[in-house]
């Protein structure tokens, strides 16, 4: 047998270096590709890891835990050797939940499925928090997994309740305001009286739902007539408190005293509350013999009335004194006058003038706007005054009192 001739051998050195070049080649070609997909994956998994979602591989139908991240072990409480494999159904409560089930669930017609759910993630703890699910179903190699990615709602539903607990708080005070309102409406009169040769208007309209302004009247004697208007410092619930407490001290006394010494007895009786309170109310209070047509007044601090003649002229009404509450036990001065046919008494708080800070504003000028036939249609013209607004700046209180009487 001839033996390979020397020529022979080179060619077959030369054929194997060059496969084997060919293979240095296609490594040299695929390891970059590799190296790529391996970063790729590592960035993935930071991603994952620095989620403070907790995200579960779950394989179907069996429902037990193949991957998860960081922030799955760390929610849960469990090492990652006590948390792969686990079932989810022990990490969290589905109690009356199917759509989960049916997500795991081999025989589900649909390949693709996603739902969201709230339930409660099972910490190892024995300690449970309020979370929301969102599981999406994925086939991968023939094999079917569910993703779940769960996110701690324990804030959201502790402001979700908060928000509830302020929602209920407030009904009740709107409730409650409510109610305060239409007894604050009861206390005011509601039918003007009839009164031989006058007649009488008023209107009360609150800031808020209850305010600080009042008026009363009532016939202490036969032949008497007794006419107030309040203004409690403030407005809102505690001025509506203490209105009441400021009406009702001087009805009791006004059923048997004259101005002077009614408010002095009621002064008296408000003094602690009011100082208590740090507060004060501006007062007028008069008393009308009706025969007569005699009027007797006394003014706390109020200053805003004025007697508006038939003719046209209009007259302050004269001494004034310091509102209730400024100065406890001062003296109290009385004003009176007589009325004339078609005299007009005006009575209203300064939530009017409040109103009309734009526009300058005196007694003349409110004047200009009385002239109606009778004392309702003055306190409607009064109102029809005020220029339309979102906020009413203050309480307001109009009354008037007109004589009617033939000379």
């Amino acid at each position: 047998m001839r033996s390979p001739s020397d020529s022979e051998q080179p060619d077959d050195q030369l054929r194997e270096r060059l496969i084997g070049l060919g293979e240095h080649s296609h490594r040299k070609s695929y390891y970059p590709e590799l190296q790529k997909r391996l970063e790729q994956l590592e960035r993935f998994k930071a991603f994952l890891d620095y989620s403070h979602d907790a995200i579960f591989l779950v394989d179907v139908p069996r429902g037990r835990i193949v991957d998860f991240n960081d922030s799955a072990a760390r929610q849960s409480g469990w090492d990652a050797d006590a948390l792969a494999g686990r079932s989810i159904f022990e990490v969290f409560e589905f109690a009356g939940d199917d759509t989960t089930r049916r997500l795991i669930s081999a025989d589900s017609p649909f390949e693709r499925q996603r739902a969201r759910v709230e339930t409660r993630f099972c910490r190892r703890s024995g300690e449970t928090l309020p979370a929301e699910l969102t599981l999406a179903r994925m086939i991968f190699r023939d094999s079917a997994y569910v993703i779940v990615v769960a996110r701690d709602i324990s804030k959201r539903k502790a402001a979700e309740e908060a928000l509830g607990a302020s929602e209920r708080s407030l009904l009740r005070l709107e409730t409650q305001l409510e109610f305060a309102a239409q007894m604050q409406e009861r206390l005011l009169p509601c039918d003007a009286p009839q009164l031989p040769g006058f007649e009488i208007a008023a209107r009360c309209l609150p800031a808020y739902q209850v305010g600080g302004d009042f008026y009363d009247w009532q016939e202490p004697a036969p032949g008497f007539f007794s006419l107030t208007l309040g203004d409690v410092m403030g407005k809102g619930p505690a001025a509506a408190m203490l209105m009441a407490t400021v009406r009702a001290s001087l009805r009791a006394v006004a059923q048997s005293l004259a101005p002077v010494e009614a408010l002095a007895q009621a002064e008296l009786a408000l003094r602690q509350d009011l100082s208590n309170a740090e507060s004060f109310v501006t007062l007028f209070h008069a008393r009308l013999e009706i025969e007569t047509r005699r009027l007797s007044y006394v003014d706390c601090g109020h200053g805003c009335v004025f007697l508006l003649r038939a003719d046209g002229r209009i007259e302050e009404l004269l001494p004034r004194g310091l509102p209730f509450g400024i100065v406890s036990g001062g003296s109290f001065e009385e004003g009176v006058f007589n009325f004339q046919p078609g005299d007009c008494l005006v009575l209203f708080s300064d939530g009017l003038i409040d109103a009309l800070e734009q526009t300058e504003l005196d007694n003349s000028s409110l004047a200009r706007h009385l002239w109606a036939d009778d004392a309702q249609g003055m306190v409607d013209r009064l109102v029809k005054i005020m220029p339309p607004m979102a906020l009413q700046p203050d309480d307001m209180t109009l009354v008037v009192l007109k004589c009617t009487a033939r000379t």
